[in-house]
């Protein structure tokens, strides 16, 4: 007897566009979109089960199709103050037609390279995915359900020890 039956067929179409720009050796440019379309028919069934605390899991089984689309454009520019020191900002924004849910994402680093093949690097963003399809079709109170957000910093050291080798340490 299994627990899990998946007899679904998830479909995606997907464009991703990516550009860039020097503007001098001072002055980068990365910006773009991306878009995907969701043409899904969902048919999973989950078997009633108990866990090892005796709380019961009720039977549940979708069968739905779903049409929606994710887009996004993007945003990113590296400024280098000097030889040994770089800067990159950008932004991300996200749009789920399902759940109508629009995201911003900043994020920031800063960077330097110290004369013996050292580099110091540290940086802070706010990153969003979205619950997966498969789990916001179950039930369409799901469309309520916030996006996750995670608040990221990290530090980190790297050293290079040959022309193709790098070693990196970071603390999130």
């Amino acid at each position: 007897n299994h627990l899990f039956t998946n007899n679904s067929a998830e479909n995606n179409i997907r464009i991703r566009n990516v550009n860039y720009f020097k503007q001098n050796n001072f002055n980068k440019f990365e910006f773009g979109f991306e878009t995907k379309y969701n043409f899904s028919k969902f048919d999973v069934l989950y078997e009633a089960w108990e866990d090892n605390y005796g709380n019961p899991t009720p039977r549940l089984y979708v069968n739905k199709k779903l049409g929606t689309a994710k887009f996004a454009i993007f945003a990113q520019h590296q400024l280098k103050f000097t030889e040994n020191l770089n800067f990159e900002y950008g932004v991300r924004a996200d749009y789920f037609e399902y759940n109508d849910h629009l995201n911003f994402s900043p994020r920031l680093s800063i960077s330097y390279n110290l004369n013996n093949g050292i580099n110091l690097s540290a940086s802070a963003g706010i990153f969003t995915q979205e619950i997966p399809e498969n789990f916001l079709i179950q039930n369409d109170e799901f469309k309520n359900l916030k996006t996750p957000i995670s608040n990221h910093l990290i530090f980190g050291i790297s050293k290079m020890l040959g022309e193709s080798t790098k070693l990196s340490v970071e603390a999130y």
